[in-house]
């Protein structure tokens, strides 16, 4: 065997061949490796997959924490739902609870952010932070800004 030294007075082609092992070898090693290695990464992923619990997207969210109590079993939480409590339906949303009682109605969204309700102590009356008073018309299934009392 030939020490790649020994070429030196060749020209620099001939000189890296003979330095990789032979023409041709190098990128036959490197396709070899990519092959290996892609083997490897998608076997893994695949293994993964297989192994894993699903993506915590499938899993139910956190609960939004509670703010307020109103009425007898409701609660407003955080993302601005209000929830109200029946023991033979569980939770249910306060539109849903009035559906099953036959009454289509679109209370939610609130008319304000949760965070800046102060004081609700039904379903349909609140007061801001800010002293603004709202009113749910169940008739006209609105809410309604009141002016304060003069």
């Amino acid at each position: 065997m030939r020490s790649p030294g020994q070429f030196a007075h060749q020209d620099r082609g001939q000189i890296a061949l003979d330095r990789t092992g032979g023409a041709g070898r190098l990128p036959r090693l490197r396709g070899a490796r990519a092959a290996i290695t892609t083997t490897v990464f998608v076997a893994g992923v695949w293994l993964a997959a297989a192994l894993l619990p699903g993506p915590a997207a499938a899993q139910d969210p956190a609960p939004s924490p509670i703010l307020r109590i109103f009425s007898v079993g409701g609660v407003l939480t955080a993302d601005g739902t209000l929830w109200q409590y029946s023991p033979s339906r569980k939770w249910q949303t306060i539109d849903e609870a009035f559906r099953d009682q036959g009454k289509e109605t679109h209370i939610l969204p609130l008319p304000v952010p949760a965070k800046s309700i102060e004081e609700m102590v039904t379903f349909g009356f609140l007061r801001t932070t800010g002293g603004d008073v709202w009113l749910y018309d169940l008739e006209k299934d609105e809410w309604n800004h009141l002016e304060p009392p003069r």
